[in-house]
């Protein structure tokens, strides 16, 4: 009866102890694969590796936790069997759970540290450097010109005419009348007499008279006509006139 039960407990041990060699196995495994990867990674990008500093200690510590979380995991199952279990067959799972685990360990490290030099590789660089290439263009806006002429400007100024007055006195003539019938005898006196005579008329005498045969007045004298001037009133000129602004870099217009 105790042959049996101790053979039942050797049985559990022996399966204990292999599930836990199967587990660390299974981990050894992965990590091996991640340091594989990690390893492929270097030597695609050798220029990366040099950045380890404070993000490889991380990563190690990382790899540590990681690693000691896997260990308790395996060894729990031994020290819940370590009451049945036999002194030799506990040693040597403990010892062999125990190298898998440094080595894992290690080769989990250099991953991690891969990793964390990689990412520290490809962190954004300083604000100007990003920022350098993604800047957006400003215009340099330059005045578009041209020049229009401008006319001399004039305009009409009348000018009246330039007079003065001039004062004509009367003109008289002396001229001679008939004592008898009145007649002006001016041109022919003696003549108007003898004539009278000769046909049985009585005119014999005459007198003078002044009489006025124009009256005074003013004359108005032009001195100078009236007329029509153009005046300059501003010379000819050349303008400069905007017409738009034009990007110095990119051609752009407004």
């Amino acid at each position: 009866m105790e042959s049996r039960r101790d053979r039942g407990r050797w049985l559990a041990t022996t399966s204990l102890a292999r599930m836990a060699s199967r587990k660390a196995a299974a981990v050894a495994t992965a990590i091996l694969l991640l340091a594989f990867l990690a390893l492929v990674w270097a030597n695609a990008s050798p220029a990366e590796n040099g950045a380890g500093g404070e993000p490889a200690a991380h990563a190690w510590r990382e790899s540590e936790e990681a690693s000691g979380e896997d260990g308790s995991a395996g060894s729990a199952p031994q020290d819940d069997a370590s009451g049945a279990s036999e002194p030799a067959a506990k040693g040597d799972q403990t010892e062999d759970a125990s190298a898998n685990r440094g080595e894992a360990t290690r080769k989990g490290a250099g991953a991690t540290s891969l990793r964390g030099d990689a990412a520290s590789a490809t962190k954004p660089g300083p604000k100007g450097s990003s920022e350098q290439g993604t800047a957006a263009h400003k215009h340099n806006w330059v005045a578009q010109t041209k020049t229009v002429h401008h006319d001399a400007q004039y305009k009409t100024v009348h000018h009246d005419a330039v007079t003065h007055q001039v004062w004509h006195d009367a003109v008289t003539e002396e001229h001679y009348i008939c004592n008898q019938c009145g007649a002006d005898i001016t041109s022919d006196p003696w003549g108007h007499i003898n004539n009278s005579l000769m046909n049985g008329g009585n005119c014999g005498s005459y007198h003078s008279t002044y009489v006025t045969v124009k009256q005074g007045y003013y004359e108005t004298v032009t001195d100078q006509a009236a007329y029509d001037e153009q005046v300059q009133v501003r010379d000819a000129w050349d303008e400069t006139v905007t017409t738009g602004y034009k990007c110095s870099g990119c051609g752009a217009t407004k």
